[in-house]
């Protein structure tokens, strides 16, 4: 086995197990159990950068010289590792919006309540600070 055979056998290596940690992740998501996550863990995020750096040094002499079936192979897992990622994506997306409205919802109640046990005043009281700031920063 040539050395660019054993660097696109390593590479495929890695593609798959990113994929399954990926996979992971999606299914923790699904559950609603986001502190599962496997890729947040430190060997999935230097398989990653080993991922990458393999790649990048990867030549287009090296690419046009590999066989079919192996070009067909690494295809085939770069588009599954790319689906896998778009899905987490979405899911995450997915969860930071509702996390965000949650919090948001919390802060208009918090906010709500305080202006309702106000006390009437006969002269006009100091105008309070949001408490919806501190919660997330005005930001949302």
């Amino acid at each position: 086995m040539s050395d660019t055979q054993a660097r696109l056998q390593r590479i495929l290596a890695i593609g798959e197990r990113l994929a399954a940690a990926i996979d992971a992740d999606i299914k923790a998501l699904e559950k609603g159990r986001p502190q599962e996550m496997k890729s947040i863990e430190p060997e999935t995020q230097k398989l990653s950068l080993l991922y990458e750096k393999e790649l990048a040094g990867f030549s287009p002499k090296e690419a046009a010289g590999m066989p079919p079936e192996l070009r067909a192979r690494l295809v085939a897992s770069g588009k599954r590792l790319n689906d896998c990622l778009e899905r987490q994506q979405r899911l995450l997306k997915r969860m930071r919006t509702i996390s965000e409205g949650m919090v948001r919802a919390v802060a208009e109640e918090m906010q709500r309540r305080q202006i309702a046990a106000r006390p009437y005043a006969p002269r006009p009281m100091a105008k309070p600070r949001p408490t919806a700031a501190m919660v997330y920063n005005s930001v949302v």
